[in-house]
């Protein structure tokens, strides 16, 4: 059997960032959409509290919709 097929039929498995790796990753993006302090620390501060935000997808649809929320106006 090939070993690029046997790799795909390992059980890999990644656990989810710590909250301290999503705020990382969250004040990269903020920055790629300039987003200000308030912002950004309004974001770290969900990240904090909110136990179902366990992925960098997640954290990435979160920076987008506080930059979405700002270029538009709406709270």
């Amino acid at each position: 059997m090939d070993e690029a097929v046997i790799d795909r039929l390992m059980p890999y498995e990644f656990g989810a960032p710590s909250a301290e790796t999503l705020a990382e990753v969250a004040g990269a993006f903020a920055a790629n959409q300039h987003l200000g302090a308030d912002e950004l620390a309004a974001i770290r501060r969900r990240i904090g509290e909110d136990s179902s935000l366990r992925s960098i997808r997640q954290v990435e649809r979160l920076v987008t919709e506080t930059y979405i929320r700002k270029v538009t106006g709406r709270p």
